[in-house]
């Protein structure tokens, strides 16, 4: 399952507190990121990827547990792929992956330091010892139900912070 900005139609990442509360966040290297507050609703199968930002998302990739994003975000939800990264993945080149993905937002105009390659790079791992089998095609046309796609988003406790 997808969740996006209803405002631009990107990613976004749900953080969880240490004090347990959770928020939305636009993705890791999108323009909209400070631009505007996340306005969270359920994306639609056409909504961008998760891992490069590109679009269509033509699959969904499952993990067995949670990837850590960022200190305090967090996802164990599947990951949206486009076709170039649906390749990759289940070609198993996630050297040509990171490359992709980097090439991307370099593209988009991030300013991508050396950290910020390794912290992409450390997602990468974990969603390659998590993922539950290769990439799965979404179904298309009328009516058609994609593999854990749900009607309503989640309300992920959305306060401006603990009460």
């Amino acid at each position: 399952m997808q969740i996006s900005c209803g405002s631009c139609r990107r990613a976004l990442n749900r953080v969880d507190h240490p004090d347990g509360y959770q928020y939305w966040v636009h993705a890791f290297g999108q323009e909209e990121d400070g631009t505007h507050e996340p306005r969270p609703i359920l994306a639609e199968p056409h909504y961008r990827c998760d891992i490069c930002n590109d679009e269509p998302v033509t699959s969904l990739f499952f993990v067995s547990g949670a990837v850590r994003i960022t200190a305090i975000s967090s996802s164990d939800d599947p990951w949206a792929l486009c076709s170039v990264c649906t390749d990759l993945i289940a070609n198993n080149d996630w050297r040509a992956l990171l490359d992709h993905v980097t090439t991307r937002f370099r593209n988009l105009g991030a300013h991508l330091f050396p950290h910020s390659v390794a912290d992409i790079q450390r997602i990468h791992k974990q969603l390659r010892r998590l993922a539950v089998g290769p990439p799965v095609p979404l179904t298309t046309g009328p009516g058609s139900q994609t593999p854990g796609f749900e009607q309503e988003p989640p309300t992920p406790g959305f306060p401006s912070g603990p009460a």
